[in-house]
């Protein structure tokens, strides 16, 4: 299997049960565990936990359904696989987190990519590991953010079973995991995900004897975390700060057309994070859907200028520079454009002062829905923000929330206004689309560039957001 392309036509049946099942808007099936004498089998085979390789014992552990039944999984063995509790737990995480609100019919079909993407994440984290990572790397981030907070497993699956319809009571351990060789390396677990490990997740390791590793995971992310609580509200937060990798450049190419190669990347992916497998993939169906003679990334490279050895990742660096950003290697490789410095948008200079990357605009306005129940004065959002953001760009900020949420007009020294009246927000998400709108009505650019550059701007907000709520 090399692409999502290969792993839909293996799944192409699951798939198929699921937009079935969610179109006729079928009732979740009954679920059922293994019986008792499997269960027995298992515990006295000293059975390892498939995902994270913890024993499983007692009541740490259950049957979960690989394919949730609630988006068309089948209560059937091929569907069954027994895991530690934690692992079940953070799987069922992930998909309230992508879709909160049962039946989950009412999100089709407008929302069958982010579900089809699910269900193959679920079919793959089960029998191809690193493919699940690799090729779905949000939704994998998204759970090993959940399960460990980022961090890898300590310790591998040696003694694991597989999907239930592969064994029999009687049978040796055969999960096609067990037992990695000592040349091969981990399951890949490198992930961006803004979802810290939870408390109930914390608590489980405490009653099951589980240690995340807590040893520093080689990273190219430089972050402030823990930032000291303000002494007015004891308030606490957080927030990282990314920085582009120093990779060594490829001398670019003579009669490389560099401009519209970066114009091409940036419209096959944004600002958005992708692996180089995923941006291989968004290559070949734009190929295909325009009728290209050959597909691939070497064609590719070669319709602007490039060899056919000089590779995606190394055209990338070549031509984008320090606006790109490249963390982890191999198949953990993730890859973003670093949002412009457009003058009068996110520069120190005249204009709205809103702070370089999106990302870090998301990072402010979630810390501040989470803490607004904390503040009393205007002084104290401000000292919350000036901890996260320069003085011009604190001070920019604290205007537009004040025309935004504080009712009639403000009297009085700024620093004592009653920020008690302030209007509640429930979602960050809401509060980015009041600033964007407000935005909009600011911006006086005649020639419209900073119109577009807004609104990318603020796209890239919302998304963080989006799928950190």
């Amino acid at each position: 299997m090399k692409d999502i392309f290969d792993a839909e036509k293996r799944y192409e049946n699951t798939l198929l049960e699921a937009k079935n099942f969610l179109n006729k808007k079928l009732k979740k099936p009954n679920g059922s565990s293994l019986n008792k004498e499997r269960i027995d089998y298992l515990l006295s085979k000293n059975a390892e936990c498939p995902i994270c390789g913890i024993e499983l014992e007692g009541a740490n552990h259950n049957t979960e359904h690989i394919v949730p039944l609630t988006i068309g999984g089948k209560n059937i063995l091929e569907n069954k696989i027994q895991m530690c509790v934690i692992c079940n737990y953070s799987r069922n995480q992930v998909m309230q987190a992508l879709f909160p609100r049962p039946p989950l019919h009412k999100y089709y079909p407008e929302k069958w990519i982010d579900m089809k993407q699910f269900i193959l994440w679920c079919e793959l984290s089960i029998d191809e590991k690193e493919l699940a990572a690799d090729l779905i790397p949000s939704i994998h981030a998204k759970f090993m953010g959940y399960r460990t907070g980022g961090a890898e497993f300590p310790i591998q699956a040696k003694n694991s079973f597989g999907r239930e319809s592969t064994w029999k009571v009687g049978d040796e351990p055969n999960y096609s995991f067990n037992q990695l060789l000592n040349n091969k390396k981990p399951i890949s677990t490198s992930t961006n995900s803004k979802t810290s490990r939870s408390l109930a997740l914390r608590f489980f390791d405490k009653i099951f004897g589980y240690e995340p590793n807590k040893e520093n995971i080689p990273t190219q992310r430089t972050s402030i975390d823990d930032v000291k609580p303000m002494a007015s509200t004891g308030m606490k937060r957080t927030t990282s700060i990314k920085q582009a990798i120093n990779y060594p450049l490829k001398k670019l190419p003579d009669g490389v057309n560099k401009e519209a190669f970066i114009h091409a990347i940036t419209e096959l992916i944004s600002y958005d994070e992708v692996s180089s497998n995923i941006i291989g993939n968004r290559i070949r169906k734009m190929q295909e859907d325009t009728g290209c003679d050959e597909v691939g990334t070497r064609p590719f490279l070669q319709n602007y200028g490039f060899s056919k050895s000089f590779g995606l990742v190394n055209a990338i660096k070549s031509c984008f520079g320090d606006q790109i950003l490249i963390e982890g290697d191999g198949s953990c490789q993730r890859i973003r454009i670093i949002f412009p410095i457009v003058s009068g948008l996110n520069t120190k200079g005249k204009g709205l002062a809103l702070p370089k990357d999106p990302e870090d605009f998301a990072k402010v306005l979630s810390q501040y829905c989470i803490n607004q129940n904390k503040f009393e004065l205007y002084s104290d959002v401000h000292d919350f923000f000036s901890e996260m953001m320069s003085k011009r760009k604190t001070n920019s900020t604290m205007t537009k929330l004040c025309l935004l949420l504080l009712p009639g007009n403000i009297e009085g020294p700024w620093r004592e206004i009653d920020w008690k009246t302030a209007i509640k927000i429930e979602k960050a998400s809401d509060l980015a689309m009041m600033i964007w709108e407000q935005s909009l009505e600011r911006e006086t650019d005649e020639e419209g560039n900073n119109i577009n550059f807004l609104n990318k701007y603020f796209e890239q907000v919302i998304k963080h957001l989006n799928e950190e709520e």
